[in-house]
């Protein structure tokens, strides 16, 4: 009933949020770097542990005021609204982002997101594909539920998920309307024209609701206002629907607390790859690999002689194929 059902999702974003085609760079501290070279991962964290707390929320409420801007009223648009209305359809501990930005060697990224410039900075190639990694096994297979289930819409458990690759944050007012009257165009054109009873439109609604609901919500993680526009900042992210803590999540301790988050990387060969999912055990840490292209020394560290000691670290972590280089800010 819905048109092309395998792409809906898909078909429902296309031209509205934009992924990038070139390098993007992670910043973070010692500790962050030695993590992610041990762990071979990168780490998404829930939002009620980032540093900005309106994360997430601005863009559920720009979202709220778009629609009731909108002159003209349809069926696609009472069903953004309600769910725009509903937006505590998972906790914010269940969205868990990983941030990076475009700026190669950055004065504001080093002292804000490296340590004051003591820290390090890690180029990935966007056009790996992350998973989700996972030691969980004892989960519902998604392939076992429904399609408006997996979508969110009658999701009862947090087993059920959403990965969203890397998109461009939205910072200009114009371009979040943009997106959104995108998002709208796009589910008005994969509307079925014509149901044959009343039980044909209840199931299709209940299933395109779902589509809706995860598109509308990727939309709305990706919105932050236009002061932070300067960080050129990419974002990864992953939902855990529900209330509960997702069974494929990990915890941490941060400077807010703890932390719950998501554990990515890339699979390691494509046997390893089940959707969206690694599934790793004891013995099982070749399984994945973190799609890193190079590693930039902090403008604080550089004359610390830094250089070999991380190519070493990255060959015992079986990490290749790393280039390494200083930075040359000029901090002090």
């Amino acid at each position: 009933m819905i048109k092309s059902k395998p792409g809906s999702l898909n078909q429902l974003l296309r031209k509205v949020l934009a992924s990038p085609k070139a390098p993007i760079y992670h910043y973070t501290s010692v500790h962050g770097l030695l993590d992610i070279l041990k762990s071979r991962e990168l780490w998404a964290t829930d939002a009620t542990s980032l540093n900005d707390l309106t994360e997430v929320v601005q863009g559920w409420d720009y979202i709220t005021k778009w629609l009731q801007k909108q002159s003209y009223k349809n069926e696609i648009l009472d069903k953004l609204t309600a769910i725009a209305r509903d937006q505590n359809f998972t906790s914010k501990s269940n969205i868990c982002v990983l941030s990076a930005s475009t700026l190669k060697d950055d004065a504001n990224q080093w002292r804000l997101y490296a340590k004051g410039g003591s820290g390090y900075v890690i180029e990935i190639d966007p056009k790996v594909d992350l998973a989700i990694v996972t030691s969980e096994c004892g989960f519902q297979d998604q392939e076992d539920i429904s399609e408006p289930a997996r979508g969110g819409l009658t999701a009862a458990s947090s087993d059920w998920f959403d990965l969203a690759p890397w998109y461009y944050v939205l910072y200009r007012d114009k371009d979040k309307d943009a997106a959104l009257q995108q998002f709208v165009s796009n589910a008005q054109r994969l509307v079925a024209p014509s149901f044959r009873n009343a039980e044909e439109r209840s199931l299709y609604w209940d299933r395109f609701e779902g589509y809706l609901r995860v598109g509308l919500d990727s939309i709305a993680r990706m919105i932050k206002i236009e002061g932070f526009a300067g960080e050129k900042e990419v974002r990864a992210t992953a939902v855990f629907w529900g209330k509960e803590i997702g069974p494929h999540q990990m915890f941490r301790s941060t400077p807010f607390g703890i932390a719950a988050y998501a554990r990515l990387a890339a699979p390691s060969s494509p046997g390893y790859w089940d959707r969206e999912l690694i599934r790793v055990g004891q013995g099982d840490e070749n399984r994945h690999k973190v799609p890193i292209k190079s590693i930039g020394i902090g403008p604080l560290l550089k004359d610390r002689d830094q250089k070999q000691i991380l190519e070493t670290l990255c060959t015992r972590y079986g990490i290749d194929e790393v280039e390494i280089w200083n930075s040359e800010v000029p901090l002090r």
